[in-house]
Protein backbone atom coordinates (compact mmCIF):
# COMPACT_ATOMS: atom_id res chain seq x y z
CA UNK A 1 0.00 0.00 0.00
CA UNK A 2 1.58 3.36 -1.02
CA UNK A 3 1.01 6.32 1.48
CA UNK A 4 -1.16 9.16 1.59
CA UNK A 5 0.25 12.10 0.22
CA UNK A 6 1.47 14.06 3.14
CA UNK A 7 -0.72 17.42 3.59
CA UNK A 8 -0.02 18.47 6.91
CA UNK A 9 1.31 22.07 5.29
CA UNK A 10 -2.42 22.83 5.27
CA UNK A 11 -4.12 25.00 7.97
CA UNK A 12 -7.92 24.00 9.60
CA UNK A 13 -8.92 27.50 7.81
CA UNK A 14 -7.35 26.22 4.22
CA UNK A 15 -10.71 23.84 4.06
CA UNK A 16 -13.08 27.05 4.02
CA UNK A 17 -11.24 27.83 0.79
CA UNK A 18 -10.53 24.04 -0.75
CA UNK A 19 -12.01 20.82 -0.53
CA UNK A 20 -10.79 18.95 1.98
CA UNK A 21 -10.20 15.13 1.29
CA UNK A 22 -12.70 12.39 2.17
CA UNK A 23 -13.70 8.98 1.87
CA UNK A 24 -14.49 9.88 -2.13
CA UNK A 25 -10.89 10.95 -2.29
CA UNK A 26 -9.59 8.10 -0.54
CA UNK A 27 -11.55 5.65 -2.55
CA UNK A 28 -9.81 7.33 -6.18
CA UNK A 29 -6.50 6.58 -4.22
CA UNK A 30 -7.12 3.15 -3.92
CA UNK A 31 -8.42 2.48 -7.08
CA UNK A 32 -5.85 3.80 -8.60
CA UNK A 33 -2.81 1.87 -6.55
CA UNK A 34 -5.28 -1.36 -7.21
CA UNK A 35 -4.61 -0.67 -11.16
CA UNK A 36 -1.32 1.22 -11.26
CA UNK A 37 0.23 -2.44 -12.88
CA UNK A 38 -2.31 -1.73 -15.70
CA UNK A 39 -2.19 2.03 -15.91
CA UNK A 40 2.24 1.64 -16.28
CA UNK A 41 1.70 -0.99 -18.92
CA UNK A 42 -0.45 2.02 -20.70
CA UNK A 43 2.63 4.12 -21.08
CA UNK A 44 0.97 7.09 -19.98
CA UNK A 45 2.84 9.78 -21.61
CA UNK A 46 0.42 12.71 -19.81
CA UNK A 47 -1.86 12.82 -17.09
CA UNK A 48 -4.40 15.81 -16.74
CA UNK A 49 -6.75 16.11 -13.62
CA UNK A 50 -9.72 18.69 -13.84
CA UNK A 51 -10.43 20.19 -10.41
CA UNK A 52 -7.27 19.00 -8.42
CA UNK A 53 -8.83 21.09 -4.97
CA UNK A 54 -6.49 20.23 -2.56
CA UNK A 55 -3.92 18.46 -4.78
CA UNK A 56 -4.31 14.88 -2.51
CA UNK A 57 -4.70 12.51 -5.84
CA UNK A 58 -1.92 15.07 -7.68
CA UNK A 59 0.68 14.54 -5.73
CA UNK A 60 -0.12 11.13 -5.47
CA UNK A 61 -0.45 10.09 -9.05
CA UNK A 62 3.21 12.48 -9.33
CA UNK A 63 4.65 10.29 -6.38
CA UNK A 64 3.68 7.17 -7.37
CA UNK A 65 2.80 7.19 -11.76
CA UNK A 66 6.56 8.12 -13.11
CA UNK A 67 7.40 7.87 -15.41
CA UNK A 68 5.01 10.16 -16.76
CA UNK A 69 5.99 12.84 -18.79
CA UNK A 70 3.65 15.61 -18.65
CA UNK A 71 1.04 16.43 -15.81
CA UNK A 72 -1.83 19.39 -16.37
CA UNK A 73 -3.95 20.14 -14.08
CA UNK A 74 -6.60 22.83 -14.13
CA UNK A 75 -8.52 24.40 -11.14
CA UNK A 76 -10.15 27.46 -11.67
CA UNK A 77 -9.77 28.61 -7.78
CA UNK A 78 -6.31 30.39 -7.16
CA UNK A 79 -6.45 29.74 -3.95
CA UNK A 80 -6.59 25.58 -4.48
CA UNK A 81 -3.72 25.85 -7.45
CA UNK A 82 -1.73 27.52 -4.45
CA UNK A 83 -2.85 24.80 -2.13
CA UNK A 84 -1.81 22.22 -5.13
CA UNK A 85 1.59 23.66 -5.55
CA UNK A 86 2.53 23.26 -2.24
CA UNK A 87 1.85 19.40 -2.13
CA UNK A 88 3.14 18.65 -4.94
CA UNK A 89 6.63 21.00 -4.06
CA UNK A 90 6.89 18.71 -1.15
CA UNK A 91 7.23 15.49 -2.89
Amino acid sequence: MFPTPDLSHFKRNDYNEIYEPDADSFLLLDALELKLNKILEQKPFIILEFGCGSGLATTFIAKHFCPVHKYYYFQVWLYAMTMLFLSTFSI
